[in-house]
């Protein structure tokens, strides 16, 4: 791949979108990996290819120093606050596509994949597996920042439409005493206690008829500690200890599976990966304040704002 990228520097406010350019007839994941660049009001500034990686790119997350993770199958992706791509590492070979930075200095990694059989007909992508041949083990580890795994987390995972999913999007407890987690596309909200390494009971069961309202897929916290979960249509404010479902944020038709809470305490993104669009939404009116399209559908999996 020989594309010409112009991310520029980023600017406290800047949106950074994970949309791989789909172009591979027999693999609707694949295709030429790229972050896109935009203003806190979505104007569209720039992009960044990266050569090293061919499917979606996912969990976007910037670390405490401006440096921005991004996930893609086995690759773990940095980019500077410059703009410029400083690594991809590999932690294990396993698929991860999520991280908690821990205030030790340590990183709690989700793994997006289980070793499952996979029904025939049904997935058009192919899954990148460890040297074993398994898909992944499905659980949360602890590693150092070299990648050396200090702790495993024998974390439950639930039902999915991908059958293969596992632990897709994890936030820490702002006391980083536990692990609040989904399997994207299942109808529960878990928990894992990290102090005591041991599973805890659900934080939120969603029940009912209506199997695409049941869905969560992506968590954020917001800088005052609220916890939010996107539902693919709109996003509910979740007291993290209760699970009492409270403020409820239309994001647009469903098909949204990552959000981003802004540091300014008041707005958040969310992106659609069903049609490409990315929206940003006052929480304090409802009103969705501005909006982009990133030109590519079932492509969007991760956004982040620069704290700056």
């Amino acid at each position: 791949m020989v594309k010409a990228s112009d991310m520029q520097p980023f600017e406290k406010g800047d949106v950074l979108v994970g949309a791989t350019v789909l172009g591979h007839a027999d693999d609707d994941h694949a295709g030429d990996g790229r972050i896109i660049q935009y203003d806190n009001k979505l104007n569209r500034k720039g992009e960044l290819w990266i050569e090293e990686t061919n499917h979606l790119i996912m969990g976007l997350k910037f670390e405490s120093d401006g440096t921005l993770w991004a996930f893609e199958d086995h690759n773990t992706i940095k980019v500077s606050p410059a703009g410029e791509l400083l690594e991809v590492q590999n932690f294990d070979n396993r698929m991860f596509s999520n991280v908690c930075f821990a205030s030790d200095g340590t990183l709690i990694l989700g793994e997006h994949a289980i070793e499952v059989e996979l029904p025939e007909g049904i997935f058009k992508t192919t899954l990148i597996r460890m040297p074993d041949g398994r898909l992944g083990d499905g659980k949360a580890y602890r590693y150092s920042r070299d990648g050396q795994m200090l702790e495993t987390y024998d974390t439950k995972i639930t039902k999915s439409l991908g059958k293969f999913l596992a632990v897709t999007c994890a936030v820490l407890s702002p006391d980083e005493t536990r692990l609040i987690y989904v399997t994207e596309t299942g109808n529960l909200v878990m928990q894992y206690d990290l102090v005591n390494n041991q599973q805890l009971e659900d934080l939120l069961v969603l029940e009912g008829d209506d199997m695409m309202q049941n869905m969560v897929f992506w968590l954020a916290y917001t800088p005052d500690q609220r916890l939010l979960v996107c539902r693919g249509d709109h996003i509910q404010v979740i007291d993290d200890r209760t699970g009492e479902l409270k403020e409820r944020f239309e994001l647009g038709p469903f098909g949204f599976a990552a959000i981003a809470a802004s540091p300014d305490n008041r707005h958040v993104y969310g992106s659609s990966f069903l049609s490409g669009e990315v929206v940003k939404v006052d929480m304090d009116t409802g009103e969705t304040v501005a909006r982009a399209d990133v030109g590519v559908q079932r492509s969007t999996a991760g956004i982040a704002e620069y704290p700056g």
